[in-house]
This record gives structure tokens, C-alpha cells and sequence, in this order.
């Protein structure tokens, strides 16, 4: 090639170069406003899916773009839905909006009645108010008077109780007891022991031996287990109460527990032992052993015949009174002790002393307490019913029969059976085809449960009637002194 050829070309290539950058430029010119243009119009169309392809060009990446077309969509959607739904929307709203209306004009129509009634209330409400604050004030000034009335009350105590220091210091005097000694109608009995001695707190008539020996002679037995009424019983609390006070489920100083109490027409001259007065045969805890009062030397007997006696049963068999242990009125809480002495008991009122035969007539059991429920009526001399727990001492029961003794007893220590439809504790004596059993022995007996006070009596007869004419021993079952003999031996030996 020649030179003047070579020049051509090299002219024709710097020409072919200056387009190419020529080219390039105006390239990028167009491309930066054909962007600008894209980005305009994918904004107006970015909810089309076409728009996808030029999501690049447009400076957004295709999620973006699908985000926004599924968004304008599902928004496209629901706007259509709602705007279906909004005339129906709007008529509950009416509805709504007049039912408002119509409650707001009934409340208005009726503000005069309830502000009337609400005037009423108010009004009665100031009246209580008033008349709860009279009582309260009245209950106040009460308070105030009784208060300034105590000391009065405690003047009148001690003068009462220094009075009854001085008759008992009287009645202690030997003087005295020598004198009841050579009382022409004081008939002491045989069995009296030691020199007479002192009073009691409620101090009976010397006149009464003649009563005792009456009653002995008719055949009447008083209850050679008590004490006077006013012996007084230390509490747990440290609260000393009288015997003849004693509530049941008490809890006695050493922890024992009342379980029941006795009341008792007196036929009994008593002894002073360790300064409280008791009856003879009571058993008292001695040198560690247990006697009779009227067998000890500690006892005196004393010309007192209160006409009431009083005693208790624990659910320890004892009672500690002024730190000396005395047995309670059964004198048992051992239940193999107990099914003997139901044995001897049963044996004497069938006449049968068979052991064997009695002991399927006998139970054993915790306690020797026995009563009936509360309501359980009762025949009475006259042609008429009454509740066990309204009937007093000295009532006529039916056939003549006088109620000498009642005995309250916690039901919440002994079980109860509904013996046809008499409701009865547990250890009662009932009469089943001629023969004498333990009510938990018969057959027709079923359980009940009872946990209020049930109520026993004892009668001139030892036997109790209830209204279906079933018959019952009484709370003491027997007054046969060779089995009660027994039973005190039973006792003594424990």
C-alpha cells in the first residue's frame, strides 16, 4: 500500500471514531430522559404487571412493583366490597340512630316518676338513718348507765358473799354441830360417820332427814353422784363458773371437755371433802387410788340436803376440781369397761344372768351417756304430747310417772340412730320384743346424723314413753344396788 492510500484510510477511521463518541454521547442524553420519563409513568401504572419490565428502568426492583400491584389490588377489592356494603351500613345506622332518639324521649318522659321514687327511697333512707342513730344513741347512754351502775352491782356482790362467809363460819362452828348432834328430830341415819360438820353455800334444812327418810322408805332414790351447786369448776380460760352453770363443750383446766350435765332432786345428806361438798357415794382419786367420799378419811358428813344436786360427764371420765380428781357421773370412757358394766345393766332388766346371752344384748362404747333427739316427744299424764327438751323436773309423765332428774348432752360426742321414727343417741335401752337391748343390738335401727344437744331424763318409774308408745329405760337404767355395787367395784379397780 502506498502512503497516500494509507492516509485515506487513517482519515476514514478518525472520522468512524469522532461518530462513535458522537454517538455515545447523544446515547446517554436520550437514556437519561427516557428514564426521567419511565419513572413518571411508572408511577402513574406501577399497579400494572407489565410495568414489571421496566421496574429496572424505573429505579424499583420487581418485588416492589408486585408489592405494590397485590396492595392497589387487594385495595381495589375491599373498596368495591364496602361500597356494597355501605347502604346496608347506613340503614342500621338510621335504624340505630332513631331507636336512640326514642330511648332518649321515653327516659325523659319517665325522669319525673323514677326522680319521684328516687325522693321516696331518699326519704325512708333519712328515716332509718335517724332511727338507727336514736338506737345507738339510747344503746349508748344504756352502756353509760349500766357502767356507772357496775360498782353499785360489786358492792351488793360482796356484801351478799361476806354474809355468806359469816353463816358458813356459823354453821362450821362446833358449838353448832354439837348442837345438830342432840336435834331432837335430826334423824341421822345409820350410815352417818364422823362428827357432824359443816354448812354449805346453800345450806339445807336439818328438817330435811325426815324428808330422806320418807323417800327412802317409798322406795325413792336420789343421785348419790353429784355435788352442790355452787362448787365452782376452774376453766382452761382461768375462769371459775358453778357446776349448775356449766355450759357443755366446756374445757376444764386439765383439758377435759363437758360433754354433758346433770340436774337432780336431792334425797341426800352430803360430805364436805377438801372443803366442796359432795355427795357420799361420789369417787374421788386418794393416795393414788380410787374411793368412795363416804369411805374416806378426808370426808365429813354434814347435816346439808340441798334440793338439787349437780354434775357433769368429760370425755375423760374425770373432773378436777381445787387439784382433786374426782370421776365424772359415768365414771368410764373405756368401752371394754363400758360393754361390761352394759352386760350387768342388761342382765338385771331381763332377769337373765347368763353373761353370755346378755353380752349379744350389750355394745360396746366410748361413752355410758344416752338421750334423745331434742324434739322427741314425750307422753304425759294427761292426754297430751310434750318435747323432751320443754319437760322440767318435777313433770308427771305418763302413768303417774315424776320426772326427779334432766341431763343435757353434746351431740357432737355420740352417735345417733333412728330407731323407727325416734331419733335416739348411742348406749340407749330400748325394749324389743319383751326383751331389754342396746339400741345399736337392734334391728331395725339405722344411722342418723345429729350433732345438737339431745336431751334423757330420769323418772320415778327408770322408764320413759315416748308418743309411739316404744319404751325406754331412763338415763340411770337401774337402781339395783347389788349391780350397782358391781359396778363401783368395776370402777374402783381401774
Amino acid at each position: 500500500m502506498d502512503k497516500k492510500t494509507a492516509k485515506r484510510y487513517a482519515a476514514y477511521l478518525e472520522i468512524l471514531i469522532l461518530f462513535c463518541i458522537a454517538g455515545y454521547i447523544v446515547q446517554n442524553i436520550i437514556i437519561k430522559y427516557l428514564k426521567r420519563d419511565y419513572a413518571e409513568e411508572f408511577g402513574k401504572n406501577k399497579d400494572n404487571p407489565l410495568s414489571m419490565l421496566t421496574a429496572s428502568s424505573a429505579e424499583s426492583s420487581s418485588t416492589e412493583v408486585f408489592n405494590g400491584i397485590v396492595s392497589n389490588k387487594t385495595k381495589g377489592a375491599f373498596t368495591e366490597y364496602l361500597s356494597f356494603l355501605k347502604p346496608i351500613f347506613d340503614i342500621f345506622q338510621k335504624m340505630f340512630g332513631s331507636l336512640g332518639v326514642g330511648l332518649d324521649i321515653l327516659r325523659n318522659t319517665l325522669m319525673p316518676i323514677r326522680n319521684y321514687f328516687a325522693s321516696i327511697a331518699m326519704m325512708y333512707y333519712q328515716y332509718i338513718e335517724n332511727f338507727t342513730i336514736g338506737i345507738l344513741y339510747s344503746m349508748h347512754k344504756f352502756r353509760a348507765t349500766m357502767y356507772r351502775s357496775l360498782s353499785g352491782f360489786n358492792l351488793l356482790y360482796h356484801t351478799l358473799e361476806h354474809s355468806k362467809n359469816t353463816i358458813q363460819s356459823i354453821s362450821t362452828h362446833r358449838g353448832v354441830t354439837m348442837a345438830y348432834k342432840i336435834w331432837p328430830n335430826a334423824e341421822v341415819t345409820a350410815d352417818a360417820k364422823g362428827e357432824l360438820g359443816g354448812g354449805s353455800t346453800s345450806l339445807g334444812d336439818p328438817m330435811n332427814a325426815n324428808k330422806i327418810a320418807a323417800a327412802r322408805r317409798k322406795g325413792q332414790h336420789g343421785c348419790d353422784i353429784c355435788f352442790d351447786s355452787d362448787t365452782l369448776i376452774r376453766l382452761k380460760s382461768e375462769k371459775y363458773v358453778k357446776i349448775c352453770n356449766i355450759e357443755l363443750d366446756s374445757i376444764l383446766e386439765d383439758g377435759s371437755v363437758v360433754i354433758a350435765r346433770h340436774k337432780f332432786i336431792n334425797n341426800e345428806y352430803l360430805y364436805k371433802y377438801d372443803g366442796i361438798y359432795v355427795t357420799g357415794s361420789h369417787i374421788v382419786k386418794e393416795n393414788n387410788k380410787w374411793t368412795t367420799i363416804k369411805n374416806s378419811s378426808k370426808s365429813t358428813r354434814v347435816f346439808i340436803c340441798p334440793e338439787f344436786v349437780y354434775c357433769i360427764s368429760t370425755n375423760t371420765g374425770t373432773i378436777l376440781i381445787n387439784n382433786v380428781l374426782f370421776k365424772d357421773y359415768n365414771e368410764s370412757v373405756n368401752k371394754y369397761t363400758n360393754f361390761t358394766i352394759n352386760s350387768l345393766i342388761l342382765m338385771d332388766l331381763n332377769n337373765e344372768y347368763d353373761t353370755k346371752i346378755n353380752n349379744n344384748y350389750a355394745y360396746e362404747t366410748n361413752y355410758l351417756d344416752s338421750g334423745f333427739h331434742r324434739d322427741t316427744l314425750i307422753e304425759m299424764n294427761s292426754p297430751t304430747l310434750k318435747s323432751i327438751k320443754n319437760i322440767n323436773i318435777g313433770d308427771i309423765l305418763f302413768n303417774n310417772n315424776e320426772v326427779t332428774g334432766k341431763i343435757e348432752i353434746s351431740g357432737k360426742h355420740l352417735s345417733f340412730y333412728k330407731d323407727s321414727s325416734i331419733i335416739v343417741s348411742s348406749n340407749m335401752k330400748t325394749k324389743t320384743d319383751g326383751i331389754w337391748k342396746n339400741i345399736e343390738k337392734t334391728i331395725n335401727c339405722k344411722e342418723y346424723i345429729y350433732n345438737g344437744i339431745a336431751y334423757n331424763l330420769i323418772t320415778k318409774s327408770g322408764e320413759i314413753m315416748v308418743f309411739n308408745k316404744r319404751l325406754y329405760k331412763d338415763y340411770t337404767e337401774t337402781n339395783n344396788k347389788y349391780i350397782n355395787d358391781q359396778i363401783t367395784d368395776i370402777i374402783l379397780a381401774q
